[in-house]
C-alpha cells in the first residue's frame, strides 16, 4: 500500500519590521539581494468563500495601493494551474513548475479544487496539517496560492504590502495582513556569540556550540542555521537538517566528526531563511593545537517513533570504545519543557533504550544521553528531536459488497462496506483498489476527492463484458493505512456488441456458404441469421464460437438477402451485418463424370 503523507503540526514564522495582521492570516517577507522580495502568507483560520489572494504594495508616503499579483492568485491545487502571476524569475519559474509537476505525477500531490479545499480546512486538524506542510515547503505554499515574488522596487524606499482576499468572487476593500520592508535590505544575521569548540579523543571529533541574538532570531523568517567547514576551496555542509536550539541556556550545537586534528579548521555559520536562502558567513576557527584532548560524547544514532504504540519510542546510541573504561553510568533523558529529566538508567555496555512512558501521538519529543564518568565528568549527547507518529492502524473495512446498474448507456458499480469496528474513531477516509480488465492486476485508484463514506460509485470504462476485482482499505488520522478488506469479483455484461464483419461467401447451385469475423467476448451467446428480413437461425443453432453458416438448399434462379446479428447472454443484440446478396443458379449443376 503506497502513500507519501507528511506528518503535520503547526509552525509559525515572523519577520523583522512592522508586520500587522488580524487573526486569520500572517504575512511574511524576505529577500536575498534586497531587490527581489519573496512573500508567504500563513493561514491561521479558514475563511468561508475564500477564492483567491491579491498582494498589493505602496510607498509609505502614498495612499493608493498598487497591484502586485494579477490576475489574483487562486487558492487551489491543480496540475493545470498557471503560475505566471507569481512574478518568479524565468529560471525559478521553470524549476518551480518542474518540481510541482513531478509531485503531481508521482501522486504525492493531488489536485484539490477551491471548493473542496475550503471544505477540508473546516476541520481543525486538517487545517493544522495544511499549516504545517505549507510552512515547511515554500514551493508547496506557492503552489496552493500562499506566496509570490515582487520586483521593480526603488532602493532604500520603505514599502508597505497588504494582502487582500477575494471572497465569493469579490475582492475585499481592506487587507487582512500588512508588512513593511525596505528595498535594498538583504536577509542578514551577524549576531552569533559565545562560539565554543569541545574536542574529544583525537581532536578530530568536536562539538561546536554557539549562541545567537534570540530577539533578532525570533524576528526573522528563519528555519535555523546551516553549518559549513572549509574543505580546500569549497565549503562542506555538516548538518542534514537546519540546526535549532533546544538547550535551556540558548546554545545551538552540532557534532563535526571530520575536523582536522593537525591544522586550523575554518567554520561558517549561516542563518537559513524560510525562503531557502542563507544569510552571510559568520566565520569561526578551531585550532586543535590550542585544545587539550577530552572525552567523546555519546552519539544518538537512531530514534524510531513509527513503531506500534505499545512498543514506545526506540532510542539507539553509540559510545566510543575509548570511553567505555571511563564510564560509571548512562542515563536516557527526555525534555519536559526546558528541563531534561532522566527516564531510564543503563549499564555502560547498553546501546538501546525504549521509552514506554505515557506518550502522546503527533507531539515532538526531545532526548539526550547523559554519561557520568568515574572522575565526575558529565557528558551529554546532542539533543535528538522526534515527531512522534506511532504506527496506529485503523481496522480494515469488512463485508465489501457490490451492485451493478446501467443508466443512460453507462454502467456503474456501487461498492458498499462496513467499518472495521463499530467503535472505530481512527479512520478518516478510505482507499479503493480495483483491477484492470485487461491485466487483472489490482491497484490503488487515485480519485480526485477523498472517500469518507462507506459507499462509493465506480463507473465502468469499458463497453464489453469484463470481470473486475475490488478491495478497500482505511486511512487513519495518524496517516497509516490498514490492511485491505476481502477482495470481491464483479462481472459486467456488455452494453455494446460489435457488428459482425462478413469476410466472404460462395454459392454452390442452390445453396450458399458465408463466413464472418467476430472478437471473443465473454458474454457472447451466439449469432442470428436473417433471410430477407426474417429470422431463420437463432443463437441456439449458432453458438458463440460459430464463424460460418451454410444456407442449405434454396430455390433455383432466386435472389436472397442475408444478415448476421450477434446476441449476448443477457439478450443484448448488435447491429446487423452488411447485407449479403445471394443469387442461386438457374438449374442444378450436372455431376461431373469421366465415364
Amino acid at each position: 500500500m503506497k502513500k507519501n503523507i507528511l506528518p503535520c503540526v503547526f509552525l509559525s514564522f515572523m519577520l523583522h519590521g512592522m508586520a500587522q495582521s488580524n487573526n486569520s492570516f500572517y504575512l511574511t517577507a524576505g529577500s536575498e539581494d534586497g531587490m527581489r522580495w519573496k512573500f508567504l502568507w500563513t493561514m491561521r483560520t479558514n475563511i468561508p468563500g475564500l477564492n483567491a489572494f491579491v498582494l498589493k504594495r505602496k510607498k509609505i508616503s502614498e495612499r493608493r495601493w498598487n497591484i502586485v499579483t494579477s490576475p489574483p492568485i487562486e487558492f487551489a491545487l491543480s496540475p493545470q494551474k498557471d503560475y505566471s502571476n507569481l512574478n518568479l524569475a524565468p529560471d525559478d519559474l521553470s524549476g518551480f513548475n518542474q518540481k510541482i509537476n513531478e509531485l503531481f505525477e508521482s501522486g504525492r500531490l493531488k489536485a484539490v479544487s477551491n471548493e473542496v479545499l475550503l471544505n477540508e480546512l473546516n476541520n481543525a486538524e486538517k487545517l493544522q496539517q495544511f499549516q504545517f506542510v505549507t510552512a515547511l515547503d515554500y514551493d508547496l505554499a506557492r503552489a496552493a496560492g500562499l506566496g509570490c515574488d515582487d520586483i521593480g522596487l526603488e532602493s532604500d524606499v520603505v514599502y508597505e504590502y497588504g494582502l487582500f482576499l477575494v471572497v465569493n468572487g469579490r475582492e475585499q476593500n481592506k487587507p487582512v495582513a500588512t508588512i513593511r520592508i525596505t528595498a535594498g535590505e538583504k536577509f542578514s544575521f551577524k549576531d552569533i556569540t559565545d562560539f565554543q569548540v569541545l574536542p574529544f579523543t583525537g581532536k578530530s571529533s568536536v562539538q561546536l556550540k554557539w549562541k545567537a541574538n534570540s530577539e533578532k532570531v525570533r524576528q526573522l523568517a528563519q528555519r535555523g542555521f546551516n553549518v559549513y567547514r572549509k574543505d580546500g576551496e569549497k565549503w562542506k555542509q555538516l548538518n542534514k537538517a537546519p540546526v535549532i536550539s533546544t538547550d535551556s541556556k540558548g546554545f545551538y550545537s552540532i557534532l563535526d566528526s571530520g575536523a582536522s586534528s593537525n591544522s586550523v579548521n575554518e567554520y561558517s555559520i549561516r542563518l537559513l531563511s524560510i525562503f531557502n536562502f542563507e544569510g552571510e558567513d559568520n566565520l569561526f576557527f578551531y585550532d586543535p593545537d590550542e585544545y587539550i584532548e577530552n572525552y567523546k560524547i555519546p552519539e544518538i544514532q537512531k530514534i524510531d517513533g513509527s513503531r506500534p504504540y505499545s512498543d514506545g519510542i526506540l532510542i539507539g546510541f553509540n559510545i566510543d570504545e575509548s570511553m567505555k573504561r571511563h564510564l560509571k553510568q548512562l542515563e536516557i533523558q527526555r525534555a519536559d519543557g526546558d528541563v531534561f529529566n532522566t527516564i531510564g538508567t543503563l549499564g555502560v555496555l547498553d546501546t538501546l533504550f525504549i521509552d514506554r512512558q505515557p506518550l502522546t501521538p503527533k507531539q515532538y519529543y526531545a532526548y539526550r544521553v547523559k554519561a557520568s564518568c568515574k572522575d565526575g565528568t558529565i557528558l551529554h549527547s546532542d539533543v535528538a528531536l522526534i515527531y512522534y507518529m506511532p504506527k496506529i492502524l485503523p481496522p480494515p473495512p469488512k463485508n465489501l459488497r457490490a451492485s451493478v446498474r446501467n443508466q443512460n448507456k453507462r454502467t456503474f458499480i456501487t461498492l458498499e462496506w462496513d467499518k472495521g469496528s463499530p467503535d472505530d474513531t481512527i479512520t478518516t477516509e478510505y482507499y479503493i483498489y480495483a483491477s484492470h480488465p485487461l491485466t487483472n492486476k489490482i491497484q490503488w485508484v487515485n480519485f480526485e476527492e477523498s472517500i469518507t463514506q462507506t459507499r462509493f460509485v465506480y463507473e465502468v470504462q469499458t463497453d464489453f463484458s469484463a470481470t473486475y476485482r475490488f478491495c478497500v482499505s482505511a486511512l487513519g488520522k495518524y496517516m497509516y493505512e490498514s490492511e485491505t478488506s476481502d477482495t470481491i469479483e464483479v462481472k459486467i455484461s456488455s452494453r455494446y456488441l460489435p457488428i459482425p464483419i462478413v469476410t466472404g461467401w460462395e454459392v454452390d447451385s442452390s445453396s450458399a456458404l458465408f463466413r464472418w469475423d467476430y472478437p471473443m467476448i465473454d458474454d457472447l451467446k451466439g449469432f442470428r441469421i436473417y433471410r430477407d428480413g426474417m429470422l431463420i437461425i437463432s443463437e441456439r443453432d449458432l453458438p458463440a464460437e460459430s464463424r460460418a453458416f451454410n444456407t442449405g438448399p434454396m430455390r433455383f434462379f432466386s435472389r436472397y438477402v442475408f444478415e448476421i446479428e450477434a446476441v449476448s447472454t443477457d439478450g443484448f443484440v448488435s447491429m446487423r451485418s452488411v447485407p449479403i446478396e445471394i443469387v442461386t443458379d438457374k438449374q442444378k449443376k450436372k455431376p461431373a463424370s469421366n465415364q
